[in-house]
Formats: structure tokens, C-alpha cells, sequence
């Protein structure tokens, strides 16, 4: 524009150019006039929502301040039960140059409340800060009860579900182990004092 050049902004991605700023006399003959700032590229892990069940899937937001390469994955990785890194457990990935959120799934591992997570770029290699502490629980969820109805000591599953049905549900037991071994009853008072078994 004013015949001293022009500094331009590439944009890798998309193999565009920016015009940023046309020189001007005296800071195109004069470095006291003009310099060039440098930036980096950084990446940070979102917030990890708690508690977590073992075995669950999890979002792990990531966050990208300048520019990634082509071909990058993020990895998403878990620390130990005391919140140690040194050997991580990869528990999902996404390729993406930008900001984005990646499936992870947490393994069977031991419960805890000092569990955290850390991202890991490929295109270049950056690690995120660890996340704050975060608690994993077993997972244990009734997912469906049955009614026991008269239960005669030491009757085996097959032998209950052929005299009683289990009838108030569509699953059928089978197997040869005892439903109980003690005397006659009528409920499985065991069971959270009632006439139901939990699965």
C-alpha cells in the first residue's frame, strides 16, 4: 500500500494468506519501529466430570491455542490410583488439529479418589497440564430383581426356576449352584431383608 511491504499471516490450514499490517516509513527502514511476536501452540484438558464409574464413557474436552500440524491425534490418558503418570493408560483418541472433546473409556480398574487425566498431542508432541483429582467407582447398578417366591433349602437354580419361573421378568435362570442351602423360607431374607435377589 505505501510501497514498504506488507506483513502477511499464512494460514497453514487452509493455504490462505492475511494481510496484517502494510509498512510504512520509518518502521520499514528502522527494527526500532517494528518487531515480530512470536506465539505458541498450547493445549489444555477441560473439566472431567465426578464420580466415574469403571468401565464408563467419559468426554475429555481439549483445548488448542495456535495451530497444530496435519495428521495430529490427541490422546487421552489415565493416571494411576495415586495420580501418577509415569505409566499411563491411553483411554481414547481424536484426530483433530483443533479444540475438540474426546471418547474416552475407563478401564477396570480400582476404585479411588486420586485418579487424573492428561492429553497428549502427536503433530507436535505437547502435553496438556494433569487434570484436577478426580474419584472412579466399581460399577454397581441393580439392573433388574428377582422375585423368589417359596424358596425349600438347598434348591438348586434350575430346579427353582422350573417349580416358580422367576415370573416377573423375561430372563431364565439356569444353573446347577444352590439358591440357598439352609431350611425352608419364604423369601430370601439375605437379600436386602426381602423376597427379591439383586443382579
Amino acid at each position: 500500500m505505501f510501497g514498504c511491504g506488507t506483513i502477511f499471516n499464512y494460514d497453514i490450514n487452509t493455504s490462505t494468506f492475511a494481510n496484517l499490517h502494510d509498512l510504512n516509513a520509518p518502521e520499514a527502514t528502522d527494527a526500532h519501529f517494528s518487531s515480530f511476536i512470536e506465539t505458541s501452540t498450547t493445549i489444555s484438558i477441560g473439566s472431567i466430570t465426578s464420580p466415574l464409574c469403571a468401565g464408563s464413557t467419559i468426554s475429555v474436552p481439549v483445548n488448542v491455542t495456535g495451530l497444530l500440524n496435519s495428521g495430529n491425534v490427541f490422546t487421552a490418558q489415565l493416571s494411576d490410583a495415586s495420580g501418577s503418570f509415569a505409566s499411563p493408560l491411553d483411554i481414547g483418541t481424536l484426530s483433530s488439529q483443533n479444540s475438540g472433546v474426546i471418547s474416552a473409556t475407563l478401564p477396570n480398574v480400582s476404585t479411588g479418589g486420586n485418579y487424573r487425566i492428561q492429553v497428549v498431542s502427536s503433530n507436535p508432541v505437547l502435553t496438556t497440564s494433569a487434570s484436577s483429582f478426580f474419584a472412579i467407582s466399581s460399577f454397581n447398578k441393580i439392573l433388574f430383581t428377582e422375585q423368589m417366591g417359596i424358596v425349600a433349602g438347598t434348591t438348586s437354580i434350575n430346579a427353582h426356576e422350573s417349580a416358580n419361573g422367576f415370573d416377573n421378568d423375561g430372563f431364565t435362570m439356569t444353573g446347577t449352584a444352590d439358591v440357598r442351602v439352609t431350611v425352608a423360607s419364604t423369601g430370601y431374607a439375605q437379600a436386602s431383608g426381602n423376597a427379591n435377589v439383586f443382579f
